[in-house]
């Protein structure tokens, strides 16, 4: 579950980061990305992880 979104400048304020934080039962994610990218998401969406052993 998505449950917070927020933007933060860089020290030179040009650059904007957006920060996602999802939650899976007790594991906190957080992404960190480019505004451009990270538009798909929203709070309250549910989302699914999948991992692989490489």
């Amino acid at each position: 579950l998505l449950y917070k979104m927020s933007e933060a400048k860089a020290n030179n304020g040009d650059d904007v980061k957006v920060a996602v934080y999802i939650s899976f039962g007790g594991l906190q994610l957080m992404l960190k990305g480019d505004p451009l990218k990270m538009h798909k998401f929203s709070v309250d969406q549910r989302l699914f992880l999948l991992l692989r052993k490489v």
